[in-house]
């Protein structure tokens, strides 16, 4: 199945790295790319195609045709809708620090996405990255939503032909109030430990990539601190996150550890909401055996 990729653009320098991602990524993945800019008024349609003209033009530089499409209304609603209609596994929008196009559709839009049949939203703030992908990083708390993300992030790294690092970041053992024995405490540590290797062990079994390929990493430490800091480590050409259970598209997005990830990494981020894979194209191809492929 072709992947298709949509990127919204609105003509800001931000964009443009958007557009390199974008178009990078198709053609890494021999997808499909669509270019979509919103604007307020009909008779704004004129500058509309010229920000699409030179968005093409970026794609052009990576290789890769596009196909473009000039929507009027409200930014989030439209790429909400052209999203849908063209049936785009994979959204990419650009930030301005938080600001701008990315936090629009990241805000009021995410809930949109979330309940209309969402794909994974590429956040970039920039990309000039000259050659192919870097590794992929995947943080996993061990939850369905992570899960679902390890899974997407497995199938990019093995089309992508890059090595794939799951992270999972440990919170530090504090002794229970009133113990005084650090013995204790380094035994829930241990505990901890051993669980968490166990859970690695079960979650590579599923992921259909040669364990070579694959780096599993167990630290302590504060999530998101843990996570940017990995990412630049390792040189991430972008990192997965997934979402959790009833708290949504929207509010993970601009919550806590995604929220902070987002604002702190230099690469690209690709949240994968809940739900996405078990539906998506990444499981359909996932789930063929060797034989079929």
């Amino acid at each position: 199945m072709t992947i298709h990729i949509l990127v919204a653009t609105d003509g800001s320098a931000e964009s443009r790295g958007a557009v390199h991602f974008g178009a990078s990524l198709t053609r890494a993945l021999s997808g499909r790319l669509s270019l979509v800019h919103v604007v307020h008024r009909a008779e704004d349609r004129g500058d509309g195609e010229s920000v699409l003209r030179s968005a093409q033009s970026e794609a052009a530089k990576v290789g890769v045709e596009v196909t473009t499409r000039v929507e009027v209304g409200d930014p989030g609603e439209a790429i909400v809708g052209v999203r849908r209609v063209i049936g785009a596994d994979i959204l990419v929008v650009g930030t301005h620090g938080r600001r701008g196009m990315a936090r629009v559709l990241l805000g009021s839009v995410a809930e949109s996405l979330y309940k209309g049949g969402a794909c994974p939203v590429a956040v970039v703030e920039k990309f000039d990255q000259p050659g192919p992908f870097g590794p992929l990083l995947v943080p996993t708390d061990f939850s369905e939503g992570a899960d679902q993300a390890v899974q997407a992030a497995a199938f990019l790294a093995g089309k992508l032909g890059v090595r794939l690092m799951v992270l999972h970041v440990m919170a530090e053992v504090l002794p229970p109030k009133g113990e005084k024995d650090p013995k204790a405490t380094r035994r829930a540590a241990g505990r901890l430990h051993r669980n968490a290797e166990t859970r690695f062990q079960s979650l590579t079994e599923t992921l259909g990539l040669n364990l070579e390929q694959v780096d599993l990493s167990l630290v302590s430490g504060v999530d998101a601190t843990e996570i940017v800091h990995r990412g630049k480590e390792i040189r991430a050409g972008f990192i997965v996150m997934g979402t959790r259970g009833l708290t949504g598209l929207p509010r993970v997005l601009l919550g806590s550890v995604t929220d902070q990830v987002l604002r702190e990494t230099p690469c690209p981020v690709l949240v994968v909401p809940l739900g996405t894979v078990r539906s998506g194209w990444w499981l359909g191809e996932r789930g063929k055996s060797a034989r079929d492929r």
